[in-house]
């Protein structure tokens, strides 16, 4: 029984799927291939006419395209069209004698190496050739050296008067470190194959003379190639920063008129316009076409808008910096109205931080702010400064805190005591202290010691170094609520952050103060200034007779010196024998001329010019007769006086606390006893007669 097949339905196309299916087929468009390939069948003198308008080198490249090309360029009957291309190269030389217009146009124009073909943009005019470093070494040889050559066979002791006039022959180039004279190895193998076989000595003569003139021609005619090298390179670049600049004015007008015309002018302020004319995208020397325009435009866009983000915040900041230059007169007002200080006074950075003073500063950018909007902060100015200082003394007692967790004494009591000593680690390890001639190495140098008062007045705390590339120019003027000491500093608000309270070295100044007789729990710092006591370091004493008289030499400090020299000379030990002197019991005291500025200026500058106070004039504390000189010659006060024309810089200790003396005394009832590891550094202890 047969079984029929049962017939597929056939699937029919709808019209809407030979659509999808025509819009997803992609047409492919090939290009005409050989369309170049009729080109050698136009007229001979039609195709080299055109020919000839091209630039040497796409002459020369066209002839390297194609095997047609190159078999009718190469043809001697094509000389006049590599002639015209020449010409259009101004100023360019003739080719050497006995080089083609295709050898030159490659000598000149084709960056390869001879020999190796690697890139080379040097040519080596004297030689006629395009060497590497590589190939330098290894075909370029010095003329002394030439006749000591083991490659060539003519190189016997009986041919090296011939070996050394065949290279005097030969074009030479003179090194410019070396000055020595190099030939091309090649060209004397040429040379000398061609001499040999000549034997009568009158052809020699005149095969010398004659290939001495040919070298001499083609070292002027080097020169002269060298010389158009030169200035054909600088034609070169100059149109090609042509070409640069003028695609950066397209760009500078599309963006002008897109509205982009006060951020270009915010570049050219801030001498930052390289930004843009520096781009990948716009230091070009293609032309800037409307395609080109379409393609480069979000990123130049985008470019700008980081741009405008800059000239918005820059503005900003010129607006503050306008208010704040409106408020300062009032804290200068205030500060000259309360000399002397009763206590610490805020520099700019803290009194533009005091909240009724930050909040009229940051009002809006279209609100007018003069004199009359801070006519009511003189009289909040005495809560407000106090304000300032319990939260700086908060800081204080928090360091002294952090240092002894365990201790029961009353922070704001410690905080008054000599043996409360901060260190600042911003300089400690920067000065050296001039009293010690050769300070052991790996000690502590003991300047950033302080004590209260007075480390509220460290520099480091209120100054920072300026940076050099925001450093105004001589013709603008320095603000004088950023910079101070003729803008070499700026001025920062008020921080603890690099004070620390080291326990060792509370433990030395407690040591010195029960040296000094007092106790250490009780004697603040101002009571240890106070005291009319010198310290001997009996460890670092001399003995010295003069006329009989045996006498202990050697350097006394007041307390605060005492503690930096054991830093400085015992910090192993961290102890040292004293012997406590009265001005009484010394036959000779006198004061040691510091030999370091910075630590003279630190240990005796403690003084200010009142008149350049707050202002961009204002300098670091100086000695009192550099600050004497300053008001006579600068403010023209004939005779300063102290709070009328200068002032005493806050809590900085009296000025000879921080001199150090030598003092010489008489061994009576002192023995001079040597001490038994080091003979040379006696030990001065007293006992009686």
């Amino acid at each position: 029984m047969s079984k029929t097949r049962p017939v597929a339905n056939k699937r029919r196309k709808t019209d809407g799927q030979d659509g999808d299916h025509g819009a997803r087929q992609k047409v492919v468009r090939r290009g005409r291939k050989g369309a170049l390939k009729g080109l050698v069948d136009m007229p001979l003198d039609v195709l080299l006419e055109i020919f000839g308008h091209l630039l040497p080198y796409d002459v020369l490249r066209l002839a390297r395209l194609t095997k047609e090309f190159r078999r009718l360029l190469m043809d001697p009957s094509s000389r006049s069209c590599w002639r015209a291309s020449l010409s259009n190269v101004p100023n360019l030389p003739d080719p050497f004698p006995g080089m083609t217009e295709p050898a030159w146009v490659n000598l000149v124009f084709h960056p390869q190496c001879h020999f190796c073909s690697r890139v080379v943009h040097t040519v080596e005019w004297c030689f006629r050739k395009r060497l590497c470093n590589r190939c330098w070494y290894k075909h370029v040889i010095p003329v002394s050296r030439w006749i000591m050559d083991v490659d060539a066979p003519w190189n016997k002791w009986e041919n090296m008067a011939v070996t050394g006039m065949l290279a005097g022959i030969l074009p030479m180039q003179i090194d410019k470190t070396t000055r020595h004279k190099h030939i091309l190895r090649q060209d004397f193998h040429d040379l000398a194959n061609r001499f040999w076989p000549i034997y009568d000595a009158q052809e020699k003569e005149l095969f010398k003379s004659r290939e001495s003139a040919i070298a001499r021609g083609i070292e002027q005619r080097a020169r002269e190639c060298l010389i158009w090298t030169r200035c054909y390179f600088i034609d070169q670049q100059t149109e090609v920063n042509d070409q640069k600049a003028c695609r950066l004015r397209a760009v500078h007008n599309k963006l002008v008129d897109l509205g982009w015309t006060q951020e270009l002018e915010f570049l050219q302020r801030r001498d930052d316009y390289n930004s843009l004319s520096e781009h990948q995208l716009v230091n070009q020397t293609r032309p800037l076409t409307d395609r080109i325009w379409t393609k480069i435009k979000p990123t130049i866009i985008e470019l700008l808008q980081g741009v405008r983000v800059r000239r918005l915040q820059a503005e900003h900041d010129t607006l503050i910096r306008t208010r704040k230059n409106v408020a300062l007169p009032i804290l200068r007002s205030y500060k000259r109205a309360n000399i002397p200080f009763s206590g610490f006074m805020p520099e700019c950075p803290d009194y533009f931080e005091f909240p009724e003073v930050k909040a009229i500063i940051h009002r809006p950018p279209e609100e007018i702010i003069d004199q009359t909007s801070f006519e009511h902060i003189p009289s909040l100015l005495p809560g407000l400064i106090e304000a300032w200082r319990k939260r700086i003394y908060e800081e204080l007692y928090a360091l002294i805190k952090d240092s002894d967790p365990t201790s029961t004494v009353d922070e704001r009591e410690v905080l008054y005591l000599a043996t409360t000593v901060f260190t600042c680690e911003t300089c400690t390890q920067i000065y050296h202290d001039p009293s010690e001639s050769s300070p052991d190495l790996g000690t502590v140098n003991g300047f950033g010691i302080m004590s209260y008062p007075g480390v509220l007045s460290h520099r480091c705390l209120i100054r920072g170094e300026a940076d050099p590339a925001d450093i105004p120019t001589p013709e603008e003027n320095a603000d004088a609520i950023v910079y101070v000491s003729n803008k070499r500093s700026t001025r920062l608000s008020w921080s603890s952050h690099t004070l620390r309270i080291i326990p060792r070295y509370a433990e030395i100044a407690e040591e010195i103060v029960i040296a000094a007789g007092k106790n250490p729990k009780t004697t603040s710092a101002v009571e240890m200034d106070q005291l009319m006591l010198y310290f001997f370091c009996m460890d670092c004493a001399t003995l010295e007779v003069a006329d009989g008289i045996k006498r202990a030499c050697g350097k006394v400090w007041k307390w605060r010196l005492a503690l930096r020299h054991i830093l400085r000379k015992h910090y192993t030990s961290g102890k040292a024998h004293w012997c406590v002197l009265t001005p009484g019991q010394i036959i000779q005291l006198s004061l040691q001329p510091p030999h370091k500025f910075l630590t003279y200026r630190a240990m005796f500058g403690n003084y200010l010019c009142k008149w350049c106070l707050d202002s961009s004039m204002e300098s670091s504390p100086a000695p009192l007769h550099i600050i004497w000189d300053h008001i006579r010659t600068r403010h023209l006060v004939d005779d300063p006086a102290e709070n009328s024309d200068y002032i005493r810089v806050f809590g900085t200790p009296p000025d000879r606390c921080g001199a150090f003396f030598t003092a010489r005394l008489q061994v009576a009832g002192i023995r001079a006893l040597f001490k038994q590891n080091n003979p040379r550094l006696p030990v001065i202890k007293t006992e009686p007669e």
